[in-house]
């Protein structure tokens, strides 16, 4: 009975391990990269950019055949995700392939339609329908095998529309020459031509297809809605939920220091005054406020008027009711969305604002949040004021007034407040 349990138990043992192996690394797709190049795309949950062993690449196979040459590039990626080039022979139009590696196989019929191919880049959600100009590019990159130049003579494509199959446009590509933050030579593939609608998808003869895209207001919309998510989620003070990432209100307590403005330079003891405060936007990849943010909710009302009949409540899924510690209480409250997201950002120069008008630069502190890479609302560190800055008075003056004037219609009463800060500041 013991040696039953004990053999039952290395069972177990071995299924385990390798389970939690496989859930390290995954094949999620094969690509291509050129026409002589594919692409094995993994994710991993280990951070560790060199977890995929490419020492050998007899262990890679096209079809029984070792690859030619391979390489990689590797990013940080929840958690890490490789993308391993196999260079082959060209690739042939409707030929059946079976790829071997040592973390698993794929077969694939190469297909020009189908087949993704990382050196055709468009606009990731839509182009639009009033320009005059607009196009893809088409760029060889290997990661550590560098960049490439198309030999010969250069491939057609072709733009189709993805759900009925119908060419719309066709052409050749054109060279534009060397591009360094492209990763190499670059080379053009025409949509003016392409009327409004889709999604179409790009496909280039030998080579492989782009991700789909679209042309005209229906798909840009798609980009306003991420861009003002992209707001919601910088913001400072105010819980962040779909995703649920952060669940309450963060840097709500700042001590009066008053220091100097530079990079994560103020050290603030807890024994300054303090204050609550909400409001505003962290900063790259930290938690400070500064004072150039101000610029977000004045280009926030600027396209609001210029475009008002565009703008609604509810249309980018923020938050626009908060109790008295800023939880959230509801996302509709008649006033379109893109004003809410202006009131937010003008909200900390509110509370950073001195009964005689100045306004300080922002909110810092010493380093950056601890720990870094949890939510904000558990980030451990003391914040304080920058010091009283004419950088931030005289533009937030300005924008106080601004959206005065156009939260009239819906708050007469902010509006009024505004009104009194910007007169404050001015003096």
């Amino acid at each position: 009975m013991k040696k039953t349990g004990m053999r039952m138990f290395a069972l177990i043992s071995v299924v385990c391990a390798t389970i939690n192996a496989e859930a390290k690394l995954t094949l999620q797709e094969v690509r291509s990269a050129s026409r002589d190049v594919l692409v094995v795309f993994f994710t991993s949950d280990t951070l560790n950019l060199t977890e995929v062993d490419i020492s050998n690449r007899s262990d890679w196979k096209i079809n029984g055949q070792p690859c030619l040459a391979i390489f990689r590039y590797a990013t940080k990626a929840d958690n890490c995700d490789h993308h391993i080039y196999l260079q082959t022979s060209d690739l042939v139009e409707g030929k059946k392939y079976k790829l071997t590696t040592p973390y698993g196989n794929r077969k694939f019929k190469f297909d020009s339609r189908t087949l993704f191919c990382e050196a055709i880049k468009t606009n990731q959600s839509g182009y639009s329908a009033l320009s005059k100009v607009r196009y893809a590019n088409f760029t060889i990159w290997l990661g550590t095998g560098g960049s490439r130049k198309i030999e010969g003579v250069l491939p057609d494509y072709e733009v189709f529309n993805q759900v009925t199959g119908k060419t719309i446009v066709k052409g050749k590509l054109t060279e534009t020459g060397m591009d360094t933050t492209a990763g190499g030579v670059v080379y053009r593939i025409d949509l003016a031509q392409m009327p409004e609608g889709g999604p179409y998808k790009i496909a280039v003869n030998g080579y492989g297809c782009s991700y789909p895209f679209g042309i005209g207001g229906e798909f840009i919309k798609r980009s306003a809605y991420i861009t003002f998510r992209g707001q919601f989620y910088q913001r400072c003070g105010c819980p962040i939920d779909k995703p649920d990432i952060r669940k309450h209100a963060c840097h709500t307590l700042v001590y009066d220091t008053d220091g100097p403005i530079g990079e994560a330079n103020i050290v603030v003891k807890g024994t300054e005054p303090a204050f609550r405060c909400y409001g505003g936007y962290h900063d790259a990849g930290d938690a400070d406020r500064r004072a150039y943010h101000i610029s977000n909710p004045m280009v926030n009302l600027m396209i609001y008027e210029a475009f008002p009949k565009m703008f609604y409540d509810g249309q980018f899924d923020i938050p626009g009711e908060f109790d008295e510690e800023y939880n959230i209480v509801s996302k509709i409250n008649n006033i379109p969305d893109i004003i809410d997201e202006a009131m937010w950002g003008t909200l900390i120069w509110e509370y950073l604002q001195n009964e005689d008008g100045s306004i300080h630069f922002g909110t810092e502190t010493k380093g950056y949040p601890e720990p870094f890479a949890a939510p904000m609302d558990l980030d451990t560190k003391k914040y304080g004021t920058v010091r009283i800055d004419n950088r931030a008075t005289c533009p937030a003056a300005g924008l106080f007034l601004h959206l005065a004037r156009l939260i009239k219609p819906y708050k007469s009463g902010k509006a009024e407040e505004l009104l009194q800060r910007a007169e404050k500041a001015f003096a």
